[in-house]
């Protein structure tokens, strides 16, 4: 797209390019046409010229509101992970609800600003029944970075001049509260509970928590871990893949060749010991299935390294749950809802609903929290961790990186005192 001063004063020329190419090649421009006014008159004639160029050409209509467009958004990314997927599916649905009926032309800065000021105003007042609660700061933030990721994409599709939202300045707000964490002497409980509940049981589950607490992965990855993503004799361990809800096994960053990230004696200990009793369970398993007539399975590179009774993925679901059990019988949570209590093998079980405790996502904070505790830098923690920037790394643990900071105080000022 193109806006040119005139010969004249207060005269611009506006011109954009099209999709199509001429006989040598070269791509084509929309005939120039001229506009008396402001810069920003200008601009907005630019958005109406090409709408209405692009209708009487190509057939697009000019009347494509925000709503219509962010949904078209939104189901081009139906690959994305189903958690991205819901996640963006909720913002997707305050955009619609915050603009409705809005040309995605006609989106400016002002009523960006104005609709944000009114969802605000809306904290203050009672919700009618049927109405949805109004957005923290928080969750309208998050609405906004989706809006401008959406107006970036129209703007990129030559459907308006510009992005309406670069001109909206949205800080980030405050972390209300540091990432919950294991202090390092809980970890080191916590990790030694965890090796003799698995000596006890060998149970998948507890394998899954072994991988997470001993390398910071994200729980999905734990689960998607295949056995040729498991390197014995350089005692690395190459996370690629996630397994989700939908039970796909996929890279959640699409094209990226993901981490590998190291083992621990103990650690490499816990997969051998292991992956030898999944061999021999995986025994009964093929009888099993023989009788079912279905093909045996092999430990072959692709078996996973973390399974269920059957042979299968352990459903993430699943995980959470036995999380939370485990949790509630070794002292690390509890259940505050429909509470009970039974005996079972010699053992008080409790079971329940409304858990408070240990979440299983605070243990990659915890390795997080741990690292930066321990002296390593914000790059080597952004990479055990699997963060796009180091900038994220910081945000999400600048409590930890505050305290080292004031570690180094307290040395500089043994230093020059």
């Amino acid at each position: 797209m193109s806006i040119e001063k005139g010969r004249k004063p207060n005269t611009w020329l506006i011109t954009f390019w099209l999709p199509e190419r001429d006989e040598n090649g070269k791509r084509r421009r929309a005939p120039k046409k001229t506009v008396h006014g402001l810069k920003s008159d200008a601009k907005r004639e630019l958005a109406r010229y090409q709408t209405e160029y692009r209708k009487e050409i190509e057939g697009v209509p000019s009347t494509t509101t925000v709503a219509q467009y962010a949904e078209r958004f939104h189901s081009q990314h139906v690959m994305n992970s189903p958690l991205a997927y819901d996640r963006e599916r909720l913002e997707i649905a305050h955009i619609c609800r915050l603009f409705p009926g809005v040309l995605i032309t006609d989106l400016n800065p002002k009523g960006i600003r104005d609709a944000y000021e009114k969802e605000r105003r809306r904290r203050d007042l009672p919700v009618r029944a049927g109405d949805p609660c109004p957005l923290s700061e928080d969750g309208l933030h998050k609405v906004h970075v989706k809006l401008r990721q959406i107006m970036g994409q129209a703007h990129l599709d030559d459907l308006i001049p510009n992005n309406p939202c670069e001109k909206v300045k949205f800080p980030k707000p405050p972390q209300r509260n540091a990432r919950n964490s294991l202090t390092p002497e809980d970890a080191r409980k916590f990790h030694e509970q965890l090796v003799r509940n698995f000596e006890l049981d060998r149970d998948a589950k507890l394998v899954a928590l072994l991988i997470i607490l001993g390398t910071g992965c994200r729980r999905g990855e734990a689960l998607g871990l295949s056995w040729g993503d498991v390197d014995f004799t350089r005692r690395t361990i190459h996370l690629i893949n996630q397994y989700a809800k939908d039970h796909a096994l996929r890279n959640p960053k699409m094209d990226s060749p993901g981490r590998v990230v190291g083992m621990s004696d103990a650690l490499s200990r816990c997969l051998k010991e292991w992956k030898g009793y999944q061999l021999a369970q995986l025994d009964q398993v093929n009888r099993r299935r023989a009788r079912r007539g279905e093909p045996a399975l092999s430990q072959s590179d692709d078996f996973p390294v973390v399974t269920g009774r059957y042979g299968g993925r352990i459903d993430p679901d699943n995980m959470d749950r036995f999380f939370r059990n485990y949790c509630v019988d070794n002292g690390w949570g509890r259940f505050t809802e429909n509470v009970s209590i039974k005996e079972y093998g010699g053992r008080t079980i409790v079971r329940g609903k409304g858990y408070e405790g240990l979440r299983m996502h605070e243990l990659r904070h915890t390795v997080a929290s741990v690292l930066i505790l321990e002296g390593l830098s914000a790059k080597q923690v952004q990479s055990q961790l699997g963060h796009e920037s180091c900038q994220t790394t910081m945000d999400l643990y600048v409590h930890a990186f505050e305290s080292r900071s004031r570690e180094a105080a307290e040395v500089l000022g043994r230093v020059l005192s």
